[in-house]
């Protein structure tokens, strides 16, 4: 018996002329995944507890473009296809920890919404495959053209901003900075073929990376090298160039990087490069990592990483805590449900919602059933991916999983908004983008996984789905 995936099939997209779509406003998607990508927490906090820019946005599509996506995911869910299944699965899942922790765990309902974003928030990945669906090559290139321009923009304005807050919350810095600092810099490098005649790409690959150079934690880098491995395995020339355009990159980042400071409140001095080594370096041996910044001259770095070697055996305590706190076989399958204090498994009785490790972060709250499903969920999106015929589109898609699957690990990215709905927003137009229209044509747009590519050259047609 074969396996097979079910196509994403596109409807039939509305002609446009050319002027209207070169020169279209952008659309709320791309609004969003511009302020998350470069403001991160600032852009998060847009709106009024507990309705933020991110619930406006996914209200906006329940509400006003439901036809667009919502009628498509009831009929991917009633034909059981793989993708609109385990969407559905994690929330309702999520769904169900929320009744057991109202009605049987007598939480507050405000506190269940602040942990249940993590099974809502996968409603915007089929929200982004119908936004895919409207979209060509030329015109996702443009967007992103503009969203790096901006992203290297707001880095250079970004010392003169360092200093503000949000009018309303006093405890938000006006820019947070990039959450996902690797996306930009490996996008770029995985859209090289279509960015040829593009004159800022060099700016704006360079600009891209001062935020991994001076992020505080490894996980910007280690996604930036997994990013690089999704590039590199398209095919052996590809391999060259970003060898040749990275070296480049950190030989110009080693000789000039000491001359510009870093961002306040940042444990690097500058851009140095050996910033980023020596936190590579301490995931193995943070004895070793810290006498390479004391033999470069950066005491005071060094003393900040023996700093936040207490911070990770504080969250590795948490972990465990956490985790042993799962002592019944009903805890271990269910978990705490929605809402449930966390405080009390913190070293110190700190006030947190989230452990900072989405594994931990599932099986507290939703236990290994929805640990299970979260996890089927990506492995679809991964296995979806695998379909898509542009292979520098499907580099990106794939390091942008890798890399925001790293990031989640050591930080929170699928529980909030400025790591979650970009990620989804993303995957889904990467998954649901018309690949065969590079901008002339209005042939719809159909994604057919590589088994069935293997068993026929044909294409299929949208009424082959009746």
């Amino acid at each position: 018996m074969t396996t097979t995936i079910e196509p994403i099939i596109a409807p039939p997209p509305v002609r446009l002329s050319t002027t209207a779509s070169k020169y279209r406003l952008a659309g709320f998607w791309e609004f969003l995944v511009t302020g998350y990508m470069i403001m991160g927490r600032t852009f998060a906090y847009l709106g009024v507890a507990p309705v933020f820019i991110g619930e406006v946005f996914i209200a906006r599509e329940l509400m006003v473009n439901r036809r667009r996506w919502l009628q498509r995911f009831i009929d991917d869910l009633f034909h059981l296809r793989l993708l609109a299944t385990s969407v559905a699965a994690v929330m309702l899942w999520g769904l169900f920890e929320v009744l057991r922790a109202y009605y049987i765990g007598k939480v507050p309902i405000l506190d269940i919404f602040k942990t249940f974003t993590f099974n809502y928030y996968p409603i915007v990945l089929p929200i982004g495959v119908a936004l895919g669906h409207e979209l060509k090559i030329s015109e996702f290139i443009r967007f992103w053209k503009r969203f790096s321009l901006a992203y290297g923009v707001l880095l250079l304005a970004y010392p003169f901003l360092q200093d503000y807050e949000l009018p309303w919350n006093s405890a938000v810095p006006l820019f947070a900075g990039p959450p996902i600092p690797s996306v930009v810099p490996v996008s770029i490098l995985a859209l090289w073929p279509y960015l040829r005649d593009w004159k800022w790409k060099y700016p704006a690959l360079i600009l891209s990376m001062a935020p991994i150079l001076v992020s505080p934690g490894r996980g910007a880098l280690l996604g930036l090298a997994l990013g690089l491995c999704c590039i590199a395995m398209i095919s052996v020339q590809r391999v060259m160039v970003v060898s040749l355009v990275m070296g480049g990159l950190f030989l110009l980042a080693t000789l000039i990087g000491p001359m510009f400071p870093a961002m306040a409140g940042r444990s690097a001095q500058n851009l140095d490069p050996i910033f980023g080594i020596a936190r590579v370096v301490s995931t193995y041996d943070e004895v070793k990592a810290i006498r390479m910044l004391r033999d470069a001259g950066y005491a005071d770095s060094a003393d900040d990483m023996e700093i936040s070697s207490q911070t990770a055996e504080w969250r590795k305590k948490l972990w465990r805590d956490a985790l042993h706190s799962l002592n019944t076989p009903a805890l271990q399958l269910l978990g705490h449900g929605h809402g449930a204090d966390l405080t009390i498994y913190t070293p110190g009785g700190e006030d947190v919602r989230t452990p900072h490790n989405f594994v931990v972060f599932a099986v507290f709250y939703t236990g290994a059933v929805g640990l299970a499903f979260f996890g089927l969920m990506i492995c679809v999106i991964c296995l979806y991916g695998l379909a898509i015929p542009d292979r520098n589109f499907k580099a990106l898609l794939f390091s942008i999983i890798g890399s925001v699957c790293l990031m989640a690990l050591v930080g929170n990215m699928f529980e909030t908004p400025f790591g979650a709905i970009p990620f989804y927003l993303l995957a889904g137009v990467l998954l649901g983008m018309n690949y065969r229209n590079r901008g002339q044509t209005t042939m719809p747009m159909i994604i057919v996984p590589a088994p069935l590519i293997a068993q026929s050259e044909m294409p299929v047609q949208p009424a082959a789905r009746a």
